[in-house]
């Protein structure tokens, strides 16, 4: 089995395959290195997360994961009261229990990267809630920092590393460019930026990992059965 790079999360990592996303511009970049898998369940939170990362991933299989990511925190930090919601204490909690889980089937934590959920377009959100989903904006970027922050403290205490894309995209401006209308998903230019800063920590840490079988024009055409042993 080829090495993985498994992308787990929410409908961030479900979407990241579509026309011109982050996880198959990763697919693209990584081809022959590592199989790029996507396990994205949209709407999930961390708990929900936390329960099923046994069944994605587990102890016979873990041997082939070159990285992980977790991308979470963008339906935790709905506001109480509504299903989706985690408190922060809980879903510091589920983070921590995902990445024990991991360390337990063998991945240790520089195989490991946190991705922070990203800033909210208030009024785009709250749109999209009253077009959709029959209430008002469920959300804030007030709270989503705070979800966010606990992203960064946990990597600081477990040195796992962490893509603070909340941050990233909130020091640029005119941020609101890199999400979607809905006010919440990544648009073409989220999804860039994401990938420029996720590609840059998954490169480092898999500097390793080389392309596999030659090129075509470096097989040997008259044995060529001696360019393909790996």
């Amino acid at each position: 089995m080829w090495p993985q790079l498994m992308l787990f999360g929410d409908s961030h990592i479900w979407r990241s395959f579509g026309d011109g996303q982050w996880g198959s511009a990763l697919a693209d970049k990584l081809v022959r290195r590592c199989d790029v898998l996507c396990r994205g369940f949209g709407g999930y939170n961390s708990t929900w997360c936390n329960i099923i990362l046994p069944q994605l991933i587990t102890k016979e299989t873990a041997y082939s994961v070159a990285i992980v990511t977790i991308f979470l925190g963008t339906n935790d930090s709905v506001f109480e009261g509504y299903v989706q919601h985690v408190p922060i204490d809980k879903f510091k909690l589920n983070l921590k229990e995902m990445i024990q889980y991991l360390n337990s089937v063998g991945i240790v934590n520089k195989k490991i990267v946190i991705i922070s959920p990203p800033a909210v377009n208030e009024p785009a959100w709250n749109s999209e809630c009253k077009k959709n989903l029959g209430h008002g904006k469920n959300k804030s970027n007030e709270l989503t920092a705070k979800y966010a922050e606990v992203c960064c403290t946990l990597g600081r205490e477990l040195s796992v590393t962490v893509v603070d894309l909340f941050n990233i995209m909130s020091r640029e401006q005119n941020w609101e460019q890199f999400l979607l209308p809905d006010g919440i998903h990544l648009s073409i230019a989220g999804s860039k930026l994401l990938e420029k800063h996720l590609f840059a920590v998954i490169e480092e840490k898999i500097q390793h990992i080389k392309k596999k079988y030659p090129l075509w024009n470096e097989v040997s055409a008259a044995n060529p059965e001696s360019s393909m042993v790996e």
